[in-house]
């Protein structure tokens, strides 16, 4: 098993992964692989045997595909359609090649089978199968993490400011202890303080983004029944942080005084 079974050995990267490959020979060429697979639509029947539905237009059975960037790709097509792959679109830009094309899904999607399928595209691209392969983390979504870090921190900010007061109020009317409302509220001011410095903020969401990103493509996701509840949990964790913050830090200093 080499270095892209392995990786595909995730149920949830087989649905949708993204590898770089390049030319030792010639390191201008090059190109990006981003495979997936599309959603399955509503099926038309061809015909019914005995008592069960038995065959399915093709067109409408979910397809592999793929979305192709790239430079210096030069006589590819027949190469790709030997290789299965149909139903080319789009052109060369200026050096910049992006093309997308289709295939029928294959029957299993063992990590040997689209390993393979993959490599098969790679040296159909390059023309030669001597090439390096990098495979890009977080099902080639690492583009998207910086993105999603911004939205994240806007809504722990909005979850903050909305928590934080309701938490001060809460401690001094159960409490009556000015020294431990003052405690809590001083512990907001400073954690607000502290996050509202720029790299720290953005850090902070970007890695909480990587994590829910590598628990969601983990084998503990794939776990039955507890993966996807962890997953989920993870995901309400993460996306209600400004929430949670404020009350675990009043929970603490409550409990220790």
């Amino acid at each position: 098993m080499d270095e892209l079974e392995r990786y595909l050995a995730r149920r949830i990267r087989r649905q949708k992964f993204a590898i770089t490959i390049r030319d030792p020979a010639e390191p201008a060429r090059w190109a990006r692989l981003q495979f997936s697979v599309s959603s399955p639509s509503v099926f038309k029947v061809h015909s019914l045997r005995g008592s069960g539905l038995v065959d399915f237009d093709p067109e409408y059975r979910p397809h592999l595909l793929l979305n192709l960037s790239g430079s210096g790709l030069v006589d590819f097509e027949d190469r790709m359609a030997d290789a299965g792959w149909t139903d080319q679109r789009g052109g060369s830009d200026r050096g910049n090649q992006i093309y997308g094309f289709r295939r029928q899904r294959p029957p299993d999607d063992r990590p040997a089978t689209l390993a393979a399928i993959a490599r098969d595209a790679a040296a159909a691209l390059l023309g030669t199968d001597q090439y390096l392969l990098t495979i890009e983390p977080f099902q080639g979504e690492e583009g998207s993490i910086g993105e999603n870090a911004g939205v994240g921190s806007l809504l722990t900010m909005g979850g903050f400011v909305v928590t934080a007061p309701i938490v001060a109020i809460l401690v001094a009317l159960v409490t009556r202890s000015p020294l431990e409302v003052a405690l809590v509220a001083g512990a907001l001011v400073a954690i607000a303080a502290l996050y509202l410095q720029p790299p720290f903020s953005l850090d902070l969401d970007a890695a909480l983004v990587r994590l829910e990103m590598a628990i969601a493509e983990s084998a503990v996701a794939e776990l039955p029944i507890v993966g996807p509840l962890i997953a989920l949990v993870l995901s309400l964790v993460v996306l209600l942080v400004g929430v949670w913050v404020p009350i675990v830090v009043a929970i603490v200093i409550t409990s220790v005084l």
